[in-house]
């Protein structure tokens, strides 16, 4: 991460890299507040290190945990939980938006540092645009969330400078 010469607090000495750890607060913050169900998203500007000076950029970030539709009454609808076609389902619809076809979903073989399962975003399957996935339980516990966390980020910059204009 790309540090900061005079830091306002230690816990805020670099800037992001990412959005998906605020994120991840947010759900924590909602659910200690008995908020089991919870979709979010947010825009902002991350950075990673350049040759001369840091490498600003827009990102977009979603978050899925809990019930899929809380508000049934009764039915086999009513506790189903957000899964990766949820997710995957989000993210297309959102790119429609955009005016983007073309979406190449790569599924990993192996878990990462952040997924225990999850796929690269690409337009073609040549421009990347991010990545989705399912966190790993274990980052989920030190978070104190119980169900599945579902995370994707996308390059919003990207997707500005490739989207139909039209549309």
């Amino acid at each position: 991460p790309v540090a900061l010469s005079n830091p306002l607090s230690s816990d805020m000495n670099t800037l992001r890299p990412s959005l998906l750890p605020g994120l991840l607060d947010s759900l924590r913050h909602n659910l200690s507040r008995q908020n089991q169900d919870v979709a979010l998203f947010e825009l902002g500007r991350v950075f990673a290190p350049g040759t001369a000076s840091p490498r600003e950029a827009r990102h977009v970030a979603i978050a899925l945990t809990g019930r899929r539709q809380p508000d049934f009454w009764q039915g086999q609808d009513r506790e189903a939980r957000y899964d990766l076609y949820d997710l995957k389902g989000v993210v297309d619809e959102f790119l429609e938006l955009y005016g983007l076809r073309g979406l190449v979903y790569a599924a990993r073989a192996e878990p990462t540092a952040l997924f225990a399962d999850s796929a690269t975003v690409s337009l073609g399957g040549r421009v990347p645009l991010g990545q989705l996935g399912l966190l790993l339980p274990a980052l989920a516990r030190q978070h104190d969330l119980r169900d599945a966390v579902l995370l994707a980020e996308l390059d919003l910059d990207e997707l500005l400078a490739r989207r139909n204009t039209a549309r």
